[in-house]
């Protein structure tokens, strides 16, 4: 007579759901490395906060428990650093509940927690950036200015933009082809007529270059990396006397104008690269301004 055995198909242990959840990640090829990472940062202040309860099975963790953990975390983090750590943890139990079909009720399912209202990011003012390009005077004058107009308008993230290639543009058209991106998703961009002026004025002065070389390259020919283009931007920003922005306020600056051009948001969404449109609203904020402007050329009692 055979005895019964029972087999476990659920990881009941909350460490092991953790590594679970990383690894269907992972090989769902939805994520980056930083994005398993922030899941794994954030799910682990969860798992110490229940360990010092003396909870380490997924079975015991209940809505309460969650919701404690949540106010708990109010006193070191603001309401963004709040909702920054409970999108990766709702993602955790909803992934669980999914995938091993539990019947039983979701505790995270009752905890509804708000994003945070957004501050207008608009990125990069334009006056400002105009006043870095008057004072490129150096021998590198025109890789600088090239390299400031074309961020703008790839709105390319900077790892990303260190990649381009001299044959990744067209230098007639100005499509751009990015093909080191976030999620290895290849995707097109595009220099403006400005832009692509002053980048084959600058292209003249490399001397002998293949399509594989770098686009922009260090004053040694070296592709130019992520930091370098943050000391660039920093100095052209201190030599024109304004405030230094972020290399991601050039990408903030081309969707703000792209928006206010009235590009569908859907479309602003597929030039980012974002994942969905959730992603490119949470991302940027209107001014209201700009909603007060909107409305002048909507106004319904105009137009009776």
């Amino acid at each position: 007579m055979s005895n019964n055995h029972t087999i476990l198909i659920v990881p009941e242990n909350i460490e092991d759901s953790l590594t679970s959840f990383l690894l269907a990640k992972d090989a769902s090829n939805e994520c980056v490395s930083r994005s398993l990472q922030l899941y794994k940062h954030c799910i682990k202040k969860l798992i110490v906060y229940l360990k010092t309860n003396d909870i380490f099975l997924m079975e015991k963790i209940t809505t309460d428990i969650l919701r404690e953990f949540f106010l708990g975390l109010k006193e070191k983090h603001n309401e963004g650093g709040v909702h920054h750590i409970y999108r990766p943890i709702k993602a955790f139990f909803i992934w669980y509940w999914d995938e091993f079909e539990l019947e039983t009720r979701n505790p995270i399912s009752k905890i509804k927690m708000k994003p945070p209202k957004l501050k207008p990011k608009p990125g990069v003012p334009l006056h400002d950036l105009e006043l870095m390009i008057e004072v490129c005077k150096t021998e590198l004058k025109q890789r600088d200015k090239a390299i400031l107009l074309c961020l703008l308008d790839s709105a390319a993230r900077a790892t990303e933009f260190c990649e381009i290639r001299v044959g990744d543009v067209n230098l007639i058209t100005g499509h751009v082809q990015l093909n080191v991106t976030k999620g290895d998703k290849i995707r097109s961009v595009r220099f403006g007529s400005r832009a692509l002026r002053m980048l084959r004025r600058y292209l003249k002065t490399r001397g002998f270059i293949t399509s594989g070389s770098p686009l922009f390259a260090s004053d040694t020919g070296e592709k130019l990396d992520r930091f370098s283009l943050r000391l660039m931007v920093d100095r052209r920003a201190d030599n024109a006397g304004v405030h230094r922005p972020g290399l991601h306020d050039f990408r903030r600056r081309c969707a703000y104008e792209m928006l206010k051009k009235k590009v569908p948001t859907k479309m602003v969404s597929e030039y980012l690269g974002h994942a969905n449109v959730t992603v490119t609203e949470r991302y940027l904020a209107i001014v209201n301004d700009d909603v007060l402007d909107a409305h002048k050329d909507s106004a319904p009692a105009d137009y009776m």
